[in-house]
């Protein structure tokens, strides 16, 4: 540096030292949640659009039962929570998938940035960050009084069963992992359904909870089987799958509620399980198609700049000529 200019002076000539050890960062060995998937498993914008608008709204529909905005507001924190809390582990198999599982593929799929994460601390703290995730959402359920729907009213009980589910999650994922590429197509749909339907043991499911919870296993299963036959599929085949399935589930369980007579019952007297009901069902109507048209309008929306663009080199072009 500038700072050693008069002390060079005197020396005559100087030596460059290179950094000796091994270079170590304290985003490589602090484990945070989420730090590992969003740095070294998958691009940010996917995640983004997964986590917030697909597994968090999973979450939150397959559970939801509750009339005022200001209740909506806290059960979709308390479902953000446990969503993490779930997350922590399923983190765990995402590493152990990366590290010691991808190697032994024919045609691994892994991230280059995976290399600095190689002593990452996916273990006991992730443990801790999934337990404290899980009892910040039950005393906000709790204080907030938003537990009329809690499926098990014996905490002692609902702590044991959210830790057995995780550890069911973790161990799903282990066995992922330690099977061969061609056989985990059968434990797959395993995995998907512990992962999306472990919020069930918190809350008891809402009017189209199995619905969406079955439809997003289907439509995640079908995708996985299709990669690793080697075929081919985007994510717009995923969007109207899960889309068909949701629409023909919630037809077929409007017919059979009509055919019986029956409506759901709700904790709440001031608002009929019908109309809820409905409410529910439109948004997630509204949901299913906007993830379904998402992919036709990137398309659309690329095409149109790119033909801009192109307008636009083009007149600069032939101004230039001129």
């Amino acid at each position: 540096s500038e700072d050693d200019l008069d002390l060079l002076m005197f020396s005559k000539r100087g030596y460059l030292i290179e950094r000796q050890g091994e270079i170590k960062s304290t985003s490589h060995t602090l484990y945070l949640p989420l730090r590992y998937t969003v740095n070294a498993k998958y691009r940010l914008g996917y995640i983004i659009d997964q986590i917030l608008f697909v597994d968090l709204f999973i979450y939150v529909i397959s559970t939801l039962s509750y009339p005022s905005i200001y209740s909506i507001f806290i059960h979709t924190l308390v479902c953000s929570l446990l969503y993490l809390s779930q997350f922590c582990i399923y983190e765990i198999g995402y590493f152990e998938n990366d590290m010691k599982a991808a190697p032994k593929e024919t045609k691994p799929v892994i991230s280059r940035h995976i290399e600095n994460y190689r002593k990452y601390p996916c273990g006991t703290s992730s443990w801790l960050w999934a337990l404290a995730f899980y009892f910040a959402a039950l005393i906000i359920s709790l204080k907030y009084s938003i537990n009329p729907n809690i499926f098990f009213q014996n905490i002692y009980f609902l702590t044991f069963l959210w830790l057995f589910s995780l550890m069911l999650i973790r161990l799903t994922f282990y066995i992922y992992n330690s099977t061969e590429a061609s056989r985990r197509i059968f434990i797959y749909p395993f995995l998907q359904f512990f992962k999306y339907g472990i919020v069930l043991c918190f809350f008891s499911p809402s009017y189209v909870g199995p619905a969406v919870i079955i439809a997003q296993v289907s439509a995640m299963w079908l995708n996985y089987i299709i990669y690793r036959t080697g075929g081919s599929s985007d994510r717009s085949f995923l969007e109207y799958f899960r889309g068909f399935t949701i629409i023909s589930q919630l037809f077929l369980i409007h017919i059979f509620l009509l055919a019986a007579n029956h409506s759901v019952p709700l904790p709440y007297p001031e608002i009929s399980s019908l109309e809820l009901s409905s409410i529910i069902v439109l948004v997630v109507i509204i949901w299913v198609v906007a993830r379904m048209l998402k992919q036709p309008i990137k398309i659309f929306l690329r095409r149109t700049i790119n033909r801009y663009k192109s307008n636009y080199q083009d007149k600069e072009t032939s101004r230039s000529k001129k």
